[in-house]
């Protein structure tokens, strides 16, 4: 191009020459005031042409000479890039290696180049939170979030350093602050429950799991929904929070008319303030609704304390006419016989079962005390040893329809892995699960 432009300007100095020797007319040039000289017309032409040739010139090799440079820092960006790329790379190779103390130098390496490299902080941080280094870890995930405030990754880093540091309130504000940029954040909806879940922060659970429900309708959500508010109802004090007590079990019950464990806390409730015929009402409403046979030991409880085997009696024979295909309850009336020495109407009952084949060992146990009782001895042995397995005093354990596990009270959790409402009669004696069911919540399964 240089080259084309020089000979441009040759032919057009020919060209001036030749008008110059055509015209032969001067004027006169003023550079300094007061002082004055007499130009060719066609020389101040030829320097005006050559001035400009050369400003053009000069103009095209500055503009050439900042497109190299900003050529060159392009290059040496892309290659610093690239450094830093392949430095990350074996950083993280070097993760996955468990080379933890190289992977650190590595990240340092491209935070030395790069102070605002997110990656690099991201990992930083999470290799100091691998070795226990609680406060580093920290130091370089809010060095992230400072860079960008809004960064979901990063702030779940940062919740998951709380946590293992065990600041639980810090922890609680990550997660609600992703809640707040993103309000249908599952993860962030999960890890703020099981926070809540560890400091058994109820009444917060139950107003998050209503915000979960609203957008996330699976029978799992509600089922814990309900076990947030049964939870909520039983640390409170029936004496000082009577109306929150009853408000709660009596939402359960709406939601769920089947739910045993209302109708049971809810009638205790009324005992405990003196109040025995509501709780007899709720108890028979419970037996109604669910058919669940600790209504029938509650009721037995309350009606022998009061010395009326009448009502006790009534409310068995009830239950086996309601539901007459099942032997339990034929069963529960026997023992009930048995337990207030009507040794005839009980033996009848239990022989009557055992010629049905229904084998429950607590049964076995009975006959063989009935028979044991009226000299039967060689019957008795036979009984007894039907029921080997069974371990003296008589009582019929309440077994986990989640994990197995027995006890011999009914209660509104499994002690063993504080479900809800999971309890009922075992008359079969089968061993114990000791698996816990998908799906808990965290307190319950820390404990199991």
């Amino acid at each position: 191009m240089i080259v084309r432009v020089f000979l441009g300007i040759l032919i057009f100095i020919a060209a001036i020459f030749y008008l110059t020797h055509l015209n032969q007319g001067s004027i006169d040039l003023s550079l300094l005031p007061g002082k004055s000289f007499s130009v060719s017309v066609s020389l101040l032409v030829l320097s005006a042409v050559v001035a400009g040739a050369f400003l053009m010139m000069g103009l095209v090799a500055l503009r050439d000479t900042r497109r190299g440079l900003v050529d060159m820092r392009e290059r040496a960006r892309v290659k610093k890039k690239e450094k830093i790329m392949d430095l990350y790379r074996e950083g993280v190779n070097h993760l996955l290696s468990k080379k933890r103390d190289e992977a650190l130098k590595c990240f340092q390496k491209i935070l030395d180049k790069d102070p605002k490299h997110m990656d690099a902080l991201l990992r930083m941080g999470d290799v100091y939170r691998y070795q226990g280094n609680y406060p580093e870890a920290i130091r370089y995930h809010n060095q992230a979030r400072a860079l960008d405030f809004g960064n979901l990754p990063v702030l779940f880093a940062l919740g998951k350093d709380f946590r293992r540091a065990g600041l639980w309130a810090e922890a609680v504000d990550v997660y609600q602050s992703v809640l707040k940029i993103d309000e249908r954040n599952v993860s962030a909806f999960q890890k703020l429950r099981e926070l809540y879940e560890q400091q058994g922060a109820w009444e917060k659970l139950i107003a998050l799991q209503k915000d979960f429900w609203n957008f996330k309708k699976d029978p799992e959500e509600k089922e814990r929904l309900h076990y947030y508010q049964l939870m909520s109802a039983t640390h409170l004090d029936p004496q000082k929070d009577r109306d929150k007590v009853l408000r709660l079990y009596s939402e359960l019950l709406k939601a769920d008319k089947f739910m045993v464990a209302p109708y049971v806390e809810l009638g205790k409730t009324y005992v405990s303030q003196g109040q025995d015929k509501e709780a007899l009402k709720m108890w028979n409403r419970g037996f109604k609704e669910t058919g669940d046979m600790v209504f029938l030991e509650l009721l037995d409880k309350h009606y022998l304390n009061q010395e009326d085997p009448a009502s006790v009696i009534k409310i068995h024979k009830e239950a086996v006419a309601r539901f007459p295909e099942n032997p339990a309850y034929k069963f529960l009336l026997g023992k009930l016989y048995y337990r207030l020495e009507m040794i005839d109407d009980a033996q009848e009952i239990l022989e009557s079962l055992a010629h049905q084949g229904v084998q429950f060992p607590i049964m076995r146990q009975i006959l063989g005390d009935i028979y044991y009782k009226r000299g039967r001895t060689e019957d008795a042995m036979e009984e007894f040893k039907k029921s080997v397995h069974f371990e003296r005093p008589i009582f019929i354990p309440y077994a986990c329809n989640q994990c197995g596990h027995e006890q011999g009270e009914w209660m509104t959790l499994c002690t063993n892995c504080q479900r809800p409402n999971t309890l009922s009669i075992n008359l079969n004696q089968t061993s114990p699960k000791t698996a816990v069911p998908p799906g808990l919540p965290v307190a319950a399964r820390e404990n199991a």
